[in-house]
């Protein structure tokens, strides 16, 4: 194909020349270019129930109006060219409805041509991560009462939690206000719902149940010469008591007179 060569004062032939072989390379140098697809809008974040967004369809590319189709995932996954797996086809005027944190990706086919990758991210709003509340130390004897709370959102929030180290699902105990007794050594774990919302990241504590120290006698284990003896019995672990017993044997007396000597007597 030709093109027409107009000759004037202020194009001298040089730069009509170059003119000629830049249109004449276009089409060569971008046919082997698709573009990616264009999210409307291009992510969103700290929203509340849900969003939406489209594909622009209106023009593909700089040089070529938008033609073939979209295909996009909503797992993260890479979109394969037909609709397979979680691969998904986008139609003209289509509004996908999001009602949880997504990671969309998406790719433009054309022929046999196909766009790299594009994707955008849609993060919902969190609900707050939950708060422990203790005595500010996780070692405990003999009891330790721990209170759950979290931050306010718009609405009403609903605590969950284990005792066992297991993880917190939807059919855990329900955190009811009241401090939460503990007396051995316990995994709590608890996260946070709130319709609309994203569930909050789960809170782990490990609480341990010291042993008892052993306790220290004073005075030490021994003999006494006093007719009565206060024996002091403690432990060093707060809160501890004892229990046992107290045994106080007398010494046995012994005599410091002489033993009685024998007699005979003798018979005239």
């Amino acid at each position: 194909m030709g093109f027409p060569i107009i000759k004037s004062a202020l194009f001298p032939s040089r730069v009509i020349l170059l003119l000629l072989c830049l249109a004449a390379a276009a089409p060569r140098a971008f046919s082997a270019a698709i573009a990616e697809p264009i999210f409307v809008p291009p992510g969103d974040s700290g929203w509340v129930g849900t969003t939406s967004f489209s594909f622009n369809t209106d023009g593909g590319g700089l040089f070529t109006p938008f033609t073939g189709r979209i295909m996009y995932t909503l797992d993260g996954s890479t979109p394969q060219k037909n609709e397979q797996g979680s691969t998904i086809r986008y139609y003209a005027g289509d509004r996908i409805v999001l009602d949880g944190t997504t990671t969309v990706r998406a790719i433009h086919v054309n022929g046999t041509s196909v766009s790299s990758v594009a994707s955008a991210d849609f993060i919902r709003a969190k609900v707050p991560k939950p708060v422990a509340r203790y005595n500010a130390n996780t070692h405990f004897y003999p009891t330790l009462a721990c209170s759950l709370s979290v931050a306010a959102v718009k609405n009403p929030v609903t605590l969950r939690y284990t005792l066992d180290g297991s993880a917190p699902g939807p059919t855990s105990a329900i955190y009811a206000g009241t401090p939460i007794p503990l007396t051995k050594t316990t995994t709590l774990q608890a996260y946070a719902t709130a319709t609309g919302y994203d569930d909050s990241d789960p809170l782990k504590v490990d609480f341990v149940l010291d042993p008892v120290a052993t306790p220290a006698i004073d005075p030490a284990p021994g003999s006494f010469k006093t007719s009565s003896l206060t024996v002091h019995i403690k432990s060093a672990t707060a809160g501890s008591q004892w229990a046992g017993s107290v045994t106080a044997r007398p010494r046995k007396a012994t005599s410091t007179a002489p033993s009685p000597s024998r007699q005979s007597t003798t018979r005239p």
